[in-house]
């Protein structure tokens, strides 16, 4: 487990460094969407295994989900807690989502950078 800080600007990037091994060769993310009622975007299960060996890069567009837990619908929502909450879900909310179709919010790059 790891933790970053808070990117800025939209156009802002982060580096780290996460570490797998044979036992290990799934990661998942999760990151917070701010300021918002409960919006995140993540990755789930990834596999960095590859035909017996390591992937040398890999690329996934993250969409925004909504955690069902708070009814606001903007950014700047006043804390309203959902009772009950609603299952979590792609968010379809305006700002995800352009022409009917949902955007994505951020890009993660994965690349092995030892042999």
């Amino acid at each position: 487990m790891f933790e970053t800080g808070n990117l800025k600007n939209f156009r802002d990037s982060m580096v780290t460094t996460v570490r797998v091994d044979p036992a290990h060769p799934f990661i998942s993310i999760v990151t917070m969407i701010q300021p918002s009622p409960d919006w995140f975007a993540g990755a789930s299960g990834v596999s960095l295994a590859e035909n017996g060996g390591w992937v040398k890069r890999r690329t996934l567009t993250l969409s925004a989900y909504d955690a069902g837990a708070d009814a606001g619908t903007t950014y700047t929502s006043p804390d309203r807690p959902r009772n009950p909450t609603k299952p979590t879900s792609r968010s379809t909310n305006r700002h995800f989502v352009a022409h009917g179709k949902a955007r994505p919010v951020a890009t993660l790059t994965l690349v092995r950078t030892s042999p």
